[in-house]
């Protein structure tokens, strides 16, 4: 099961990365050095199983320069986890892959446009190339794979040639994620975020798509209508996120930290999810109200993604937010 109903643990295990994406959430890159230690952040995810959490979701950085990615993985695999490992795919060659055998239920691909753009946004001529050699390796190896599609400006004309590539690919599973102008993104990219016009359009195109498709391929897009989104109910087991310095928060990477758990390597830590578990997260449930009123409100931006809103709200408690709405982003 890879579709959060039980509840998600997405750990950031490294910064270290094979390239310098201009459009990175992170600060991530050949010369970053955050490494989360394997004993305490194993822990932790055997304690979250524990409560209920179901799927393990490893993201970077470049998961594959992780050392321990197997050590965690199988800690995942023996607490019933279902697991994910998100990768730019150039470092998936067939080695690589035998190591981790049947230890990842899922890739999922970062795919950025056409070839030219592919190489533009992650700095490297060829990134394209090697992607879909690392992306051919793991499908001819038997996994499954998801593609992650970041929609900016740049490649919102180029949607059309990216899914005719992944279908053809044999790539079933495809999620269309708009750029979120945080880390390195707000210092080398922040002109690219979708403004309401182009959310619009891929609103549309995308729903389009769907209708359109008979290949059997899965579609979701990371957008929806503000007045679209229903208000929250009573809580759930949300995502948590340990961020590559071992801190966690619940929902996106980039929460405010006064809703957090803790850090993996404080024993504390797991008292703390357990805490927060058993009284149904009634913080994070006052943020949910919060952010779903902000959107009420006439000068609410008319597209959003719900927790990438609601990370803006926790860091201004309003709609305000500092990755800048998408009527600033026009």
């Amino acid at each position: 099961m890879l579709d959060g109903a039980s509840g998600v643990v997405q750990v950031h295990v490294t910064s270290r990365c094979n390239l310098r994406c201009a459009m990175c959430y992170s600060w991530s890159g050949p010369d970053a050095v955050s490494t989360l230690p394997p004993g305490p952040v194993t822990r932790f995810v055997q304690s979250a199983a524990d409560l209920g959490y179901r799927t393990l979701s490893i993201s970077g950085g470049e998961p594959l320069l992780y050392r321990a990615l197997p050590e965690l993985l199988r800690a995942a695999k023996a607490s019933s986890m279902a697991t994910q490992v998100a990768t730019p795919g150039m470092l998936a060659r067939p080695r690589a892959l035998d190591g981790l055998g049947s230890l990842v239920d899922r890739f999922a691909v970062s795919v950025d446009g056409s070839a030219s753009t592919h190489d533009r946004s992650r700095g490297r001529v060829g990134a394209f190339d090697r992607m879909r050699s690392g992306l051919r390796a793991m499908l001819d190896a038997g996994h499954a794979v998801q593609a992650i599609v970041t929609v900016t400006r740049e490649n919102l004309d180029e949607l059309d040639v990216v899914l005719d590539f992944l279908l053809a690919e044999g790539v079933r599973s495809i999620q269309f994620h708009p750029i979120e102008i945080a880390g390195r993104a707000s210092d080398d990219c922040p002109t690219l975020a979708l403004g309401e016009n182009d959310s619009a359009r891929l609103l549309v195109w995308f729903h389009l798509q769907k209708a359109l498709l008979e290949s059997g391929a899965g579609m979701h897009l990371d957008l929806a209508h503000r007045l679209a989104i229903p208000q929250p109910a009573a809580p759930t087991l949300p995502t948590l996120v340990v961020e590559t310095d071992g801190f966690v928060v619940p929902v996106s990477f980039g929460l405010d930290r006064s809703l957090g758990i803790g850090f993996v390597s404080d024993p504390t830590s797991v008292s703390n999810l357990a805490a927060a578990e058993g009284n149904a997260w009634s913080l994070l449930n006052g943020l949910e109200q919060r952010a779903w009123a902000a959107l009420q409100v006439p000068a609410a931006p008319t597209f959003v993604q719900w927790p990438d809103w609601m990370v803006r709200v926790s860091a201004n408690g309003d709609s305000a937010g500092s990755r800048g709405s998408a009527r600033e982003a026009r």
